[in-house]
């Protein structure tokens, strides 16, 4: 029951994004484009201090409501060293310690509700949230070339949710260019929790994240 409301939900959302994507550039006050660098960090060994870019489209029907859909990609990249054997299940055989280079990525598509404010100096105050749906991939290269036996949801999509605040700057030298800075908050519930076997994308995480970029108003 639970597969199928959860595939139900899905498809709503899909439904729902094209429907959006369609209909409401017809009554838009006015639409946004735009591309962004971003930092942050979080508590997961994988993903502590990831890097990335994004690209985004803002409709917004009234100056001070709007709706962005949002594409984001994150890589993290350490070296640890660990135990890595020849056999993980159903008993370890063979391990010694290697050293183990790591590189995580981490795919989000977001639909946000954003609100805005004006503020003194042509510049924007925003804030908003909604829904993400994101993919997380682990390439981990030993030196002896086994594998590290960590258990990656690949191909599956983690459901979370994102909340964020900014500011911008919404006229550059006479052009429909805004300048914008936001600080976000992105909680995710990986799926990867699976019993006698390392996991490191199990349950609840929360990424913090400080976006730099630019959007051009069309």
């Amino acid at each position: 029951m639970s597969s199928i409301s959860d595939n139900a939900l899905f498809g709503a959302v899909i439904t729902f994004t094209m429907l959006f994507m369609v209909f409401l550039p017809l009554t838009a006050h006015s639409q946004e484009v735009g591309i962004y660098g971003s930092g942050g960090f979080s508590g997961n060994e994988f993903l502590s201090s990831p890097f990335g870019a994004g690209i985004d489209l803002t409709l917004t029907p009234v100056s001070f409501i709007g709706v962005r859909i949002g594409l984001h990609q994150q890589h993290n990249r350490f070296s640890q060293n660990r135990t890595v054997c020849d056999m993980y299940w159903p008993q370890f055989s063979n391990c010694e310690g290697e050293s183990v280079n790591n590189s995580t990525r981490l795919r989000t598509g977001s639909l946000l509700l954003i609100l805005r404010a004006p503020l003194p100096f042509n510049l924007q105050a925003e804030a908003g949230g909604g829904y993400s749906l994101s993919r997380v991939n682990l390439d981990a290269q030993t030196e002896s070339g086994r594998g590290t036996g960590q258990f990656v949801p690949e191909g599956d999509e983690q459901r979370g949710h994102l909340i964020h605040a900014g500011v911008s700057r919404t006229e550059l030298l006479g052009f429909p260019l805004q300048v914008f800075a936001e600080y976000s908050l992105h909680f995710i519930e990986f799926s990867g929790c699976v019993t006698d076997v390392a996991i490191p994308f199990c349950g609840d995480e929360t990424f913090s994240n400080i976006k730099v970029g630019l959007r051009y108003r069309l």
